[in-house]
C-alpha cells in the first residue's frame, strides 16, 4: 500500500509519562500513566480556502516555512544543486535559491535539519541549520542573501562530538538545545518477540553540549510484530513551543499528541475518542507545528490506495483530503478541519495555515478562524 505515510514502519507503541530526573515506573497492566486521556471529538469542518499562491506548483517541497511575506522552501530531490528556495508569499515570485550542497568547506550536505524558526537578529532575517553529515551549525542570513543573490552565512561552526546517537539539535532558548536520541530496535534470538530501546529527549547546553536534563520516553509493544516491521523511531520529531516551556511530539502509528512540560517533566498524552487505528491502517499524524496558542497536527486520512502511474497518483491526491487537528497546550482538542486536498507539508503564520504537496499543486492558504 503506497500512501504519504508509507515511510513509517508498522509498529504499535504507547508513551509513558516521564519524570524530571529522567526515570519512571510502569503501572502494572496498563501501558500509560494516569495523565493519558481521551478527549471528546469535535465536528469535522471545512477550512476556508483563501487563495492559491501563484507560481508555486513546481516546488518539490520537503517543507515550507512561511514568515512575514516570505516562503522558505526546503527542496527535495533536485539533484543536490540547491537546498532552499525563497519566494514572495503574496505574488509567488521566486527570490532565489541558496545554500548549495556540495563538498566545499561552507557547503551544506543533503543531511540538513532546521534548528530554529526564521527570526530577526539586528534587523536581518536568519535561520539555523544542523548538517548531520558534517556535524556543523550553519546560520543562514536570508535577508542578505536575497539582496546579494548569493548564499550568505552569519556563521558556520562545528559542533562538539557526542558518543551517543543523536537525531538533531533544536534551539530551546538562549542557553539550551533540545536533542532527540533515536530508539533502537532489537530482537531476541530464537524468539518472535522484540524490544525497543527508549528514545530520549535531552536538554543540552549550547556552549559545549553538556547534558542539563534528560527525559526517557518509554515505549511498550501492544502486540508482537515481524522483525522487519519494527519501527526504530516510534515518536515524531519533537517541536518546541514558542514559549520554550513545552515540547510536543506525535506518536507513530496512533493519532496521539504528547505534550511534555520542560520544568515538571509531566507528559500529557492525548487521543481523540473514536480515532482508533486498525493494525493495517496508515492514519496517524505526520507533521507538527506550534504557535503561541495552538498545536497543529497534519492528519492525511486517505481512503484509497495510491497507484503507480502519473494519472493514478494525481487522482489519489484529488480524491483524498488532509485534516488538521488543533490542540491547546493543555491537550484539549480545539477543532478538526478538512482541507481541500491531500498535502505533505504545512506551515502556520499570523493565524493563516499554508499547505503544499510537492509537484502536485500550488501552495494554498487557509483560514481556520482561530484567534
Amino acid at each position: 500500500m503506497k500512501t504519504l505515510n508509507s515511510i513509517f514502519a508498522a509498529a504499535s507503541v504507547a508513551i509513558l509519562m516521564v519524570s524530571c530526573a529522567g526515570s519512571a515506573e510502569r503501572e502494572a497492566g496498563y501501558p500509560l500513566k494516569q495523565n493519558f486521556r481521551y478527549v471528546d471529538d469535535k465536528p469535522l469542518v471545512d477550512a476556508r480556502l483563501v487563495r492559491e499562491v501563484p507560481n508555486t506548483e513546481n516546488y518539490n517541497a520537503f517543507s515550507i516555512e512561511v514568515f512575514d511575506s516570505l516562503g522558505i522552501v526546503r527542496n527535495s530531490g533536485l539533484g543536490g544543486t540547491n537546498v532552499h528556495s525563497v519566494l514572495n508569499i503574496n505574488s509567488g515570485e521566486d527570490l532565489g535559491s541558496f545554500c548549495p550542497t556540495g563538498r566545499g568547506p561552507k557547503d551544506m550536505s543533503l543531511g540538513v535539519m532546521p534548528i530554529d524558526n526564521p527570526h530577526y537578529v539586528d534587523g536581518e532575517l536568519v535561520a539555523g541549520f544542523y548538517d548531520v553529515n558534517r556535524n556543523k551549525i550553519f546560520v543562514w542570513n536570508i535577508s542578505r542573501s536575497i539582496r546579494s543573490g548569493y548564499t550568505e552565512y552569519e556563521s558556520v561552526e562545528e559542533q562538539p562530538k557526542l558518543s551517543e546517537r543523536i537525531h538533531y539539535p533544536y534551539v530551546l532558548n538562549d542557553q539550551l538545545y533540545l536533542h532527540y536520541t533515536q530508539g533502537e530496535a532489537s530482537s531476541y534470538v530464537g524468539s518472535e518477540s522484540w524490544s525497543v530501546r527508549s528514545p530520549k529527549i535531552q536538554l543540552r547546553h549550547r556552549a559545549d553540549l553538556s547534558l542539563e536534563r534528560e527525559y526517557d520516553i518509554f515505549v511498550d509493544t501492544l502486540k508482537q510484530v515481524k522483525w522487519e516491521e519494527v519501527e526504530e523511531n516510534p515518536i515524531g520529531t519533537p517541536r518546541v513551543a514558542p514559549s520554550g516551556d513545552k515540547i510536543v511530539f506525535y506518536l507513530s502509528r496512533k493519532p496521539q499528541i504528547n505534550i511534555l512540560d520542560v520544568q515538571s517533566g509531566e507528559l500529557v498524552a492525548t487521543r481523540i475518542k473514536g480515532e482508533k487505528v486498525a493494525d493495517d491502517a496508515e492514519h496517524y499524524y505526520t507533521y507538527t507545528l506550534c504557535d503561541e496558542k495552538y498545536i497543529y497536527l497534519h492528519y492525511p486520512k486517505s481512503e484509497t490506495e495510491m497507484g503507480t502511474s502519473t494519472d493514478e497518483m494525481s487522482e489519489y491526491f484529488k480524491v483524498n483530503k488532509s485534516q488538521i487537528h488543533v490542540f491547546d497546550y493543555d491537550g484539549n482538542l480545539v477543532g478538526r478541519y478538512k482541507l481541500n486536498g491531500l498535502y505533505s507539508t504545512i506551515s502556520v503564520y499570523d493565524g493563516k495555515l499554508y499547505a503544499h504537496v510537492h509537484y502536485s499543486g500550488r501552495l494554498t492558504e487557509y483560514d481556520l478562524g482561530l484567534k
